[in-house]
């Protein structure tokens, strides 16, 4: 099921950059295309790697009976991800803000 669920999310990403293609002007996709690659990347330092040790660690604190190491791992990862996204979001919009030389559309696009 797992392999099905990410061909179909690679097929549908496909077809909506197919579509994407066709709608938008070059210029216009080459900005679509840079805000969510920034989101993507920023997405992931955000995250600081939790994802990746959530599962080593949320099952070792469940085998050995250990709820309180779990919430506090789960507390952990959403206050740091939390701030660690409102930083990286303040410092986008201030870029986008002062980024005088591109159109507005592109530095909307990037708020």
């Amino acid at each position: 099921m797992v392999l099905a669920a990410r061909l179909t999310g690679a097929g549908a990403g496909f077809l909506t950059q197919l579509l994407l293609a066709r709608l938008l002007s070059p210029e216009e996709l080459g900005v679509f295309f840079w805000a969510t690659s920034l989101a993507a990347v920023l997405g992931l330092v955000t995250a600081w790697g939790y994802p990746n040790i959530a599962a080593r660690y949320l099952s070792r604190y469940r085998e050995r009976e250990r709820p309180d190491r779990a919430a506090a791992f789960l507390r952990r990862a959403s206050r740091d991800s939390y701030w660690a996204g409102l930083a990286a979001g303040t410092v986008v919009l201030g870029g986008a803000l002062l980024w005088t030389d591109a159109s507005f559309e592109t530095r909307l696009a990037f708020a």
